[in-house]
């Protein structure tokens, strides 16, 4: 039996597009690291948000900001991809491919596979709602 940290852990194989993966949750700092960058899409959405409601409510945009507007799906994007792949280069520890198994082979996998592979890295990171009923309420004085 392995244990968190030992040399070859992983919590459990998924399968994609019939290639099998090894994957194990995220570390606290690894998830910190998500999650920031995380906050800075969530901020970019809500400055797109702000200017479409501008927009709605018959404001004028000026060309800078509709400049804005693209500049903000352009840095959404690229967001988007380094949250991606720092979950995968952080979870993904094994495969079936013959090829060495490295964080920075991971990131060159399609963007599909990561996607998919991201979403099992984050189930598996995060207790759920049915894992952590066992949980004591806090108490209240």
């Amino acid at each position: 039996m392995l244990l968190q940290g030992d040399e070859g852990y992983y919590s459990r194989e998924v399968e994609f597009q019939g290639d099998k993966f090894r994957i194990r949750e995220m570390t606290e700092t690894e998830r910190a690291g998500a999650e920031a960058l995380n906050d800075e899409l969530l901020q970019l959405q809500r400055e797109q948000n702000e200017l479409l409601r501008r927009e709605k409510a018959g404001d004028n945009l000026t060309d800078a900001d509709y400049n804005r507007m693209n500049a903000i799906g352009r840095e959404a994007q690229a967001l988007r991809r380094q949250h991606i792949d720092l979950i995968v280069a952080a979870g993904v520890v094994g495969w079936s491919d013959k090829r060495e198994c490295t964080p920075e082979a991971v990131v060159l996998l399609p963007p599909m596979t990561k996607t998919f592979l991201a979403r099992e890295v984050d189930k598996d990171s995060v207790l759920g709602y049915a894992e952590a009923d066992f949980l004591p309420l806090p108490r209240t004085p």
